[in-house]
């Protein structure tokens, strides 16, 4: 797999973006507790037992947890892992870790046909998230949130933070795999959403401002890290527009084809680090 890198460093297989950007109730369920077929709501919160740090995965396609695939995605799950190894290393702990389950789709969802329907999907559990979100923070407004997102729940990520800019100012870190709003102006490498943007909105910042919008000043709140595979159809680095219908087919046949898009569970050390020392440091600690 073609080894580079989009911005800022980070010499690995993955092109990265990680910057600064301004001031991220469905279904939740802790890292912890045994995968079940039906997901559990927000735990109640209170002042006294809000956690130090609160860090939510979001599953990718075709993944759990979800009212018909009680797996949790291997991508979320080794993120999880590796955090928790980091939490011990830099000496801290307290973190909550939660799934956030919503329904699976498919890779055929990606596709023009079905974007009238990705488009009410994207949207509808884009703000029950942010629902959620606005209740935790209410409740535990001290309390740094991390979001990690991959493949479906990086797009959910984008429409969340795209739509509702009033959970800004609570998000502490954002770590993306497979982005599906993807944008490397070297090359002009898009994701497929962002090819849907101009008939169906499906929640990607513009193109010049990917990941998120820049800002002049020093006020920044949050920093978002994004990952995309070489010749990963999704997310499309290393799929110059002139591909794009190849890229789409790619898209259509990723199971059957073991495509790049399968393989970010190695990714989840970056991910990790990232969020933990950005959370840590959130709070007062060394990281």
């Amino acid at each position: 797999m073609k080894i580079k890198t989009a911005r800022f460093g980070l010499g690995s297989r993955w092109s990265v973006f990680l910057i600064s950007v301004l001031a991220v109730s469905f279904l939740f369920r802790p890292a912890a507790t045994p995968a079940a077929q039906a997901a559990q709501p927000l735990p109640t919160i209170t002042g006294a037992n809000c956690p130090v740090a609160e860090i939510i995965g979001l599953h990718g396609t075709g993944e759990g947890p979800s009212a018909t695939d009680s797996k949790d995605s291997p991508e979320i799950k080794a993120t999880f892992a590796a955090f928790t190894a980091d939490e011990r290393k830099l000496g801290t702990g307290s973190a909550r870790l939660l799934y956030y389950a919503y329904p699976t789709l498919t890779f055929t969802d990606y596709l023009p046909a079905a974007w009238p329907q990705l488009y009410q999907v994207v949207g509808g559990y884009a703000g029950e998230l942010e629902a959620g979100l606005e209740s935790f923070s209410h409740d535990c407004p001290g309390t740094p949130i991390s979001l990690v997102g991959y493949s479906l729940g990086a797009l959910l990520v984008n429409s969340m933070l795209s739509s509702y800019r009033n959970e800004w100012d609570y998000i502490d870190a954002v770590t993306l795999y497979g982005d599906p709003c993807w944008y490397n102006p070297k090359g002009g490498y898009r994701g497929l959403a962002q090819y849907a943007a101009a008939g169906f909105r499906l929640g990607c910042f513009p193109e010049n401002a990917y990941p998120y919008p820049l800002v002049s000043g020093t006020d920044l709140h949050f920093l978002v890290q994004s990952l995309c595979n070489d010749k990963d159809p999704i997310c499309g680095q290393g799929w110059p527009p002139y591909e794009i219908g190849g890229q789409i087919v790619a898209a259509a046949i990723c199971t059957l084809d073991r495509c790049p898009h399968l393989f970010y569970s190695g990714a989840a050390s970056y991910g990790a680090e990232f969020l933990a020392e950005n959370a840590f440091r959130q709070v007062g600690g060394d990281g």
